[in-house]
């Protein structure tokens, strides 16, 4: 049975160094809510596992006996909590405090083959230097902490290239300097510098400067005339500052249509859409993508379940959305349980998006590049794309499940001594079993996988590693036709 450990939301302004210490009371009064918060609102753990996380809390809230915790503390100590709540990825735990935190880890990183690798040009290290320890602390040994002994999550080890810093911080603590043993690729001997931690605003001028992902816009473009190539990076499933549904499908089915029509314009017999920091969106806005590959009409079908009875009590926000009062969270939950049925703990239903073929299809070979920060709404795009047999996928495992995907509403609590921000989202989502027995893999894993080595070496030059490689394959197609 799997279990919960609990998982952060990065928000870096809301990051600080929390120095307001806490009461055994208190915290047990964080620690109770905090509980029957994350049962009660799991949407898919059965009674008989609920009933267990009951006892387990209990447990907890008995043999409890720390006694002034800081913010960040406490977090680490709720993060150790396991319970056989279901929830995925879309949960987490966030500060609200607002005091700027120093001696931060100075140096963007990014790990590959559950090897960390310098991920800026700087004066310290070189980049593409292997980094061997911190501080005296292995490397496997601080990634098997940052992941909270998971280093076989590709979601997780993948998010480490935006959070690294901040996980280093909030788990391992503070340090006024850094002494890191490295190695470059072109010597065996192991090097060792020290380092100075910087200020939160420090780090988020240094980390504009990090190298990977080359490409941080909410989409871009790029044309391979030679090849007849058309390059999509597409790096969410939600619009920026956009709230509203219906609003974003119409914004995204303008954009869509008018990259589709460029695609079209220019005879692209190769289209690659890269999703490999793709970390979801709206589902819908996924299935209208897909609906620009298909070549009949047909309908995406699915079931979805939310607990009939949520908790009120502390709900700052819906969706981020800051809800004045229960009437108004009620009315808003009230929505998204229209035409459901309720059953025992759960109000259940169905949905079902019509799709024709968009008059500017793609009928060319289609690429996906996919990767373990490929979640939620991608992973649905890709869950589609790979049952329909629609592309070839490039890269890595997805880190997400296409099961029990629990997203759709996520509400924001804020717990009463502490003020910590908890986020449990209430909906779990599965695809029909159209789509899904057509899947043998709970995380979808690529066609072609690059070797570690492969991928080293683009890394090194700066290039990206699975793009790389799909214009090579399209080239060596694209001249074996020729011939």
């Amino acid at each position: 049975m799997k279990t919960l450990l609990i998982i952060f939301a990065l928000l870096i302004w809301n990051l600080a160094a929390a120095q307001q210490k806490f009461s055994r009371e208190e915290m047990i009064e964080d620690i109770s809510f905090f509980g029957r918060l994350l049962i009660n609102n799991d949407p898919i753990s059965t009674v008989e596992e609920k009933k267990a996380s009951r006892l387990y809390f209990e447990k907890k809230l008995t043999t409890f006996d720390k006694n002034d915790l800081s913010t960040g503390e406490f977090i680490r100590y709720l993060r150790e909590l396991k319970s056989i709540a279901k929830y995925d990825s879309h949960a987490g735990i966030s500060f609200t405090d607002t005091v700027p935190p120093t001696n931060l880890f100075p140096l963007p990183v990014i790990v590959m083959d559950r090897k960390l690798f310098v991920n800026i040009e700087n004066d310290s290290i070189p980049f593409g230097s292997i980094i061997h320890s911190i501080n005296g602390i292995g490397t496997s040994e601080i990634l098997y902490k940052l992941t909270g002994g998971d280093t076989t999550s590709t979601l997780k080890l993948g998010k480490l290239v935006n959070e690294f810093f901040y996980l280093y911080y909030l788990i391992l603590g503070p340090s006024e300097q850094f002494i890191i043993e490295y190695s470059l690729k072109s010597e065996n001997k192991i090097k060792k510098t020290t380092v100075r931690g910087i200020d939160i605003f420090k780090y988020l001028e240094v980390d504009t400067q990090k190298t990977f992902p080359l490409h941080r816009d909410f989409f871009y473009t790029q044309y391979y005339p030679e090849t007849d190539t058309y390059y999509l990076q597409l790096n969410s499933f939600s619009w920026p500052s956009i709230k509203d549904s219906n609003q974003s499908i119409q914004t995204f089915q303008h954009l869509f249509d008018s990259l589709f029509t460029d695609i079209k314009r220019k005879q692209a017999k190769n289209v690659i859409i890269d999703l490999k920091n793709n970390l979801g969106g709206e589902m819908s806005i996924a299935i209208l993508l897909f609906s620009y590959f298909i070549d009949s009409s047909m309908s995406v079908a699915g079931t979805f379940k939310l607990p009939a009875d949520v908790t009120l009590s502390n709900l700052v926000s819906i969706n981020k959305i800051p809800v004045e009062n229960d009437s108004s969270a009620i009315a808003i939950l009230n929505k998204y349980k229209q035409h459901t049925v309720t059953e025992g703990q759960h109000d259940k239903g169905t949905f079902e998006q019509s799709l024709s073929p968009n008059l500017n299809k793609f009928n060319g070979n289609l690429y996906v590049l996919i990767s373990g920060r490929t979640f939620s709404a991608a992973v649905d795009f890709t869950a589609l794309i790979k049952a329909y047999n629609k592309a070839v996928l490039v890269g890595e495992k997805v880190g997400s499940s296409i099961y029990n995907s629990t997203a759709g509403l996520i509400l924001q609590y804020q717990l009463p001594n502490t003020k910590l921000i908890i986020e449990t989202p209430i909906v779990s989502l599965n695809f029909s079993d159209q789509i899904t027995s057509k899947l043998p893999e709970k995380y979808i894993s690529p066609d072609i996988k690059l070797s570690f080595e492969s991928r080293y070496k683009y890394f090194l030059e700066k290039k990206d590693a699975d793009l790389e490689e799909t214009l090579l394959l399209i080239q060596q197609k694209h001249l074996k036709e020729k011939n």
